[in-house]
């Protein structure tokens, strides 16, 4: 599983490798910078013509190191930096003597933006300033550089952050910071990069091996489809529908009855072995209809839910909130669901009602896992600023009341109990439509009815999720995609799992 590393775990991981390996530290910046290079070769064509600003520190030394090369492979390529006004790394001297050293090098040292060059349609800009090496805003020249190069028409890259960035926390408001369209970055991904601030900054994104070792004990770590695999578990010869689970799911008010539905497909297309559905007496015959394989369990009201009258205990996991709306009836029918003891899945007016009734975020049975978007978990919480205080209050809150939260969201993140996160790389903006959230409550519920662990239940189906919509994405589009879509899509993706 990939690790998401602090800008001072990085540090620390940079440096244990120079020692242990052991390799130089200049060698290993001509790793880096390779890195880079083999990437820029692949993505642009040999007629690019790159201009690479370079800083004073390391971040500065791999883009002399990389217009080294480039122009080594035949490239044409300018490098500019700011003169002697800022004590150079020593790395960085060393790369720059290099690159004077070839006949065709041209490099340029400046104090002022007059003569600034204007970009061709062929350019490629990369700003190698600063990197993860500046935690303050952008001051004096190096800020005027950067509002420059952000004016260009150019394609844009940023050499393992763009300057101004930061790794771990947004800067400023107001504060100038480098537009990326490509940031290559070295080893792990930033915290930044999964949140909605750093869109129009860090541009598309790529993760380049290095080689580094580390020691760190991390706590942030991105989900891919190697972690699905090891987690999810081949049917057996001779199981049975008991084998898979039972689950209850309770969902559905008037005029919200297609909630209930495509939570229940999901839920059935996901695996389990038998679903039982509490609708209002209003739904009996959509649900029939659009979810044969469930059983019904009809309420006594038409267009609400109120309380159960069967044996929950045989249900291995309940799923509430797809449509349930927030009748006095529904509230009462919750707050019994929470003291029944079972694993919940908690989606849209469920949480809505937790919202109105705190105190009984402590009563919530063990094994259970919310799903909010981000104004559902405010409402649960409190407003924050900006993505980075609302991830450090989802890591409170999960260990806080010891439940599994899943944030919806581009880059969907995962709160575990004992403060780890995972952040979720499938999905697209397909999925932003109504409906996609009760298809995920759907698939959570089948796999913590199944037996999985809450933390394999929601790790699998928010991948699961993403995975069946970028699926759906490739074979028609983004816009065009239903919840119902996803849903069909589903079983491809088991096949895929279950042969590899």
């Amino acid at each position: 599983m990939q690790k998401i590393l602090s800008a001072f775990q990085l540090r620390e991981a940079d440096q244990f490798t120079v020692l242990h390996e052991p390799i130089a530290s200049i060698d290993l910046m001509e790793r880096a910078a390779t890195a880079c290079t083999n990437f820029l070769r692949r993505r642009f064509s040999e007629i690019t013509v790159y201009r690479i600003f370079c800083g004073p520190g390391n971040n500065g030394g791999d883009g002399l190191a990389i217009a080294r090369q480039l122009i080594e492979h035949g490239n044409t390529v300018y490098t500019y930096s700011m003169g002697s006004t800022t004590p150079f790394s020593e790395d960085r001297t060393f790369n720059l003597n290099r690159l004077l050293r070839l006949p065709n090098s041209s490099h340029s040292e400046s104090s002022e933006t007059t003569g600034w060059p204007s970009a061709a349609e062929n350019e490629v800009w990369i700003d190698a300033l600063f990197g993860t090496g500046l935690q303050r805003p952008l001051e004096g020249l190096y800020k005027k550089w950067v509002e420059c190069m952000n004016e260009s028409c150019a394609t844009r890259v940023a050499i393992d952050l763009p300057s101004g960035f930061m790794a771990d926390s947004f800067p400023t408001t107001g504060a100038v910071v480098f537009k990326a369209n490509i940031t290559l970055s070295f080893h792990s991904p930033k915290l930044t990069f999964f949140l909605a601030e750093s869109a129009e900054v860090v541009g598309e994104w790529h993760i380049l091996n290095i080689g580094l070792k580390e020691v760190s004990q991390v706590k942030r770590w991105v989900l891919h489809q190697e972690d699905v695999k090891q987690r999810f578990y081949i049917r057996k010869r001779f199981s049975h529908k008991g084998t898979y689970g039972h689950g209850l799911l309770i969902a559905g008010s008037n005029g919200k009855y297609g909630a209930a539905v495509l939570a229940a497909r999901a839920c059935l297309r996901s695996g389990i072995g038998l679903l039982t559905v509490h609708v209002p007496a209003g739904a009996r015959n959509i649900l029939q209809l659009g979810a044969p394989e469930a059983m019904l369990y009809v309420d006594d009201y038409e267009d609400h839910l109120t309380m159960v009258q069967f044996e929950i205990s045989r249900h291995q996991a309940i799923g509430v909130g797809p449509g349930i709306g927030t009748h006095e009836d529904t509230v009462a029918l919750l707050h019994h669901l929470i003291q029944v003891g079972k694993p919940l899945v908690l989606d849209a007016d469920a949480l809505n009602i937790l919202a109105m009734n705190k105190e009984w975020i402590d009563k919530i049975p063990a094994g259970s896992i919310l799903t909010p978007h981000p104004k559902e978990f405010e409402r649960l919480t409190r407003p924050v600023q900006d993505s980075v205080e609302r991830l450090e209050l989802l890591t409170t809150f999960a260990m806080r009341h010891q439940l599994t939260v899943i944030l919806k969201g581009a880059y969907s993140c995962i709160a575990m109990p004992d403060g780890r996160l995972f952040f979720n790389t499938t999905g697209n903006a397909g999925l932003a439509r109504g409906g996609s959230g009760d298809v995920l409550t759907g698939i959570v519920l089948a796999f913590l009815s199944q037996g999985y662990t809450s933390e394999d239940a929601a790790l699998i189906a928010v991948w699961l999720h993403g995975a069946a919509a970028d699926r759906v994405a490739a074979s028609t589009s983004m816009q065009g995609m239903l919840p119902s879509d996803v849903i069909e899509a589903l079983p491809l993706l088991f096949g895929e799992l279950e042969r590899s």
